[in-house]
């Protein structure tokens, strides 16, 4: 059986076998449209030909920083609810004492077994 070759977006890989594969037009216009395409012989696959947009995906070696910044200013943003700014508020407001007290009790009751229903 011929393992099920996905993309990073879990499609199935387009599947042709070493006889159609003498065909190379069929497999760059796969790849062109975007396509992984499984090589297979004898019903396994022996190689896999990718897009190039996929291809110099995976061989960048500098990430783009700006798009990373982007990224994280983006999911930093998302995670201030007024809930939380207003936690986050309320802990830097406490005294380092106070802070320590509580974290300690935390800690304590996270140790402790939990009750079974």
């Amino acid at each position: 059986m011929t393992k099920m070759i996905r993309d990073r977006f879990g499609r199935p890989a387009t599947s042709i076998s070493a006889s159609e594969a003498k065909n190379v037009g069929i497999i760059m216009e796969a790849a062109s449209e975007g396509h992984l395409v499984a090589l297979t012989r004898y019903g396994k696959v022996r190689a896999v030909v990718v897009p190039i947009e996929d291809y110099e995906e995976m061989t960048r070696t500098e990430p783009d920083l700006g798009e990373l910044g982007r990224e994280f200013e983006a999911l930093y943003a998302s995670m201030q609810t007024p809930a939380v700014k207003a936690a986050n508020a309320a802990a830097f407001a406490l005294d380092p004492r106070e802070m320590g007290r509580l974290a300690a009790a935390r800690s304590h009751r996270a140790r402790q077994p939990r009750k079974s229903a």
